[in-house]
């Protein structure tokens, strides 16, 4: 499946911005993930921080694409880990998905996450 991509990047800081704007344009993204590079996920960005372990994470809702545990669901990743990031231009979610918890407790420094009621 063919999506309008943005931008690509792998440096850590552009991936972080690109997500913010994803974030507060309820706008999807579509990136590989380390183990699985070859195999393309599609994800709703719900929230961005740091972890207990001090990594930089996404919480997202992952729609499509390939996913071990199961899809769609909900998936936490290490930001470091995404390859290839996009943002799809002409695809937005527009309401909250069941299960997303605001001031995800998983995550102790929350950067940004999605405006509940935008």
């Amino acid at each position: 499946k063919l999506h309008e991509i943005r931008a690509f990047t792998q440096q850590q800081e552009e991936k972080e911005a690109l997500i913010r704007s994803a974030i507060q344009n309820r706008r999807y993204i579509e990136f590989r993930y380390k183990g699985s590079e070859g195999l393309t996920r599609v994800v709703e960005p719900y929230c961005l921080g740091i972890n207990h372990l001090n990594n930089h994470v996404l919480r997202g809702f992952q729609t499509e694409g390939y996913s071990f545990r199961g899809c769609p669901n909900w998936k936490m990743y290490c930001i470091k880990d995404i390859i290839g990031l996009g943002v799809i231009n002409n695809k937005t979610f527009t309401r909250i998905r069941q299960g997303y918890r605001k001031g995800d407790t998983e995550i102790v420094n929350i950067i940004l996450e999605v405006d509940y009621y935008k």
